[in-house]
């Protein structure tokens, strides 16, 4: 009996130390003196946890107060990097007690690429200039003010070594809406495109190649930046439809034009070899072989054409979406093989959920013409959803002519995320109602009556 009792205390006694040595959260009022045990970072994604751990500022063994755990806060917030920054903190009950403090962050969702367009320095240098001068430095930031601003006067200190004299500024350009940057750049106005020619060129003619170009570039920035961008979009793009992967620009040179307050841009072309159609590998999706065959209108063995390539993308993604699945993807990748000069494709297919027609709301029409409609509607719930058929049923209704006055009509659709299906709305208006509208319009006329809900038009 003693011994059992002996036991008993001593597992009592245990459970007493261990509890006592678990954090517990309390209010910052009860927060004993103590020292910091270990400091834990969450929700980040693009920084690093120990760049982060530098930035607050607090190390292991040294006195815990709530005052310190603040100040750290403050010094993450002051980087302009996150949206939020939360913290919370938990000691145990040994002497001294030991703490345990957490950092919650929150990055912003949206980063743009960090570019240097006429420093006339090295980028290298200047973004290891940067990294070695910038808290929590990254190619990809925010499109803040206050972080665009930081990363400008830092680069403007590095400038400052070598060009006293030259200022530079900081902006978000959105020339390209596909690829919006942060630039960095001298704070002059800036030089324009006035006109584009070529050199080298054989297999594409000059007029042609100059037309493609000029539509483009007229009136860009002019910059290194810019100026690969265009070529690499419209030039690219012409000789890859006729295999010449591998062109390059050696030389790009430009000199102020005698005719306006623009740039002329001189750029020779090296076209390379002629490839062909390698190997076509299809990963993920649903798509079976013979469908894709029949999609493909390229060969194996023929000049490579990337705009055929291009095209059985496209077509890939609305088959997948024409069987439901809304939210299909392919991500188009290219190996070039410069020993076979061949290119081999590879169609990474991501087809996500299927989603199913669900329900078939009819709005404008009396209840007379409503059920006649939904008579001649195809899709049964439960079907996968065709996007394009709503407007495909709504134009056959229109060439059979079996609704007299018909005027204006659309379509709509709500796909449900969660539930994956989807309500489609179908809106009508008569012919006599839209004249009526438009008297109304002018002004002067009784407003005509219209349906329960009104139509997106």
């Amino acid at each position: 009996m003693v011994s059992l009792l002996r036991s008993a205390l001593l597992l009592y006694s245990l459970a007493l130390l261990a509890a006592a040595q678990v954090p517990q959260a309390k209010s910052t009022e009860a927060a004993p003196p103590g020292i910091i045990q270990s400091i834990i970072v969450q929700g980040n994604k693009i920084y690093k946890p120990a760049d982060i751990k530098k930035v607050l500022g607090l190390k292991s063994e040294e006195p815990a107060t709530p005052a310190a755990f603040r100040a750290a806060q403050s010094r993450l917030l002051a980087t302009d990097l996150f949206s939020n920054v939360e913290y919370q903190f938990r000691w145990t009950g040994s002497n001294p007690a030991q703490y345990e403090v957490t950092y919650k962050v929150t990055e912003f969702d949206e980063l743009f690429p960090l570019q240097f367009e006429d420093l006339g320095v090295s980028d290298d240098a200047l973004r290891q200039y940067l990294r070695a001068h910038m808290l929590l430095y990254n190619d990809r930031i925010p499109a803040t003010s206050a972080v665009v601003n930081k990363y400008a006067e830092v680069a403007q200190e590095f400038i400052a070594k070598t060009k006293p004299s030259l200022k530079i500024k900081g902006f978000v350009s959105s020339e390209d809406p596909n690829h919006p940057a942060v630039i960095i750049r001298p704070d002059t106005p800036f030089p324009r495109i006035a006109r584009v020619t070529v050199t080298g060129n054989k297999a594409i003619d000059t007029p042609t190649l100059e037309h493609a170009l000029n539509d483009v570039a007229i009136g860009q920035r002019l910059s290194d930046t810019r100026i690969r961008e265009i070529l690499n979009g419209a030039a690219k793009t012409l000789y890859a439809a006729k295999g010449y992967v591998a062109v390059t620009f050696p030389k790009i040179q430009s000199e102020k034009s005698t005719e306006n307050a623009g740039y002329v841009v001189h750029v020779e072309i090296q076209e390379g070899p002629v490839f062909h159609f390698g190997t076509s590998t299809f990963r993920g999706g649903t798509v079976s072989a013979d469908d894709i065959r029949s999609m493909m209108h390229f060969r194996k063995g023929e000049v490579f054409d990337g705009s055929k390539a291009e095209q059985l993308r496209r077509d890939l993604v609305d088959f997948m979406r024409h069987r439901g699945h809304l939210s299909a993807a392919i991500q188009l990748s290219h190996q070039e093989n410069d020993k076979n000069l061949t290119v081999n494709l590879i169609y990474a297919m991501q087809p996500g959920p299927v989603y199913k027609f669900e329900t078939l709301n009819v709005h404008g029409l009396d209840i007379q013409s409503e059920p006649a409609i939904r008579k001649l509607w195809a899709e049964k719930p439960g079907e996968a959803f065709n996007p394009d058929y709503p407007d495909f049923f709504l134009k056959r209704i229109k060439e059979m002519g079996i609704m007299d006055n018909l005027g204006t009509t659309k379509s709509t659709f709500v796909p449900d995320t969660t539930a994956h299906n989807v309500t489609v709305n179908l809106f009508f208006r008569g012919a006599a109602g839209e004249a009526e509208k438009k008297k109304d319009n002018l002004g002067g006329m009784p407003p005509v009556e219209k349906p329960e809900q009104e139509p997106p038009f």
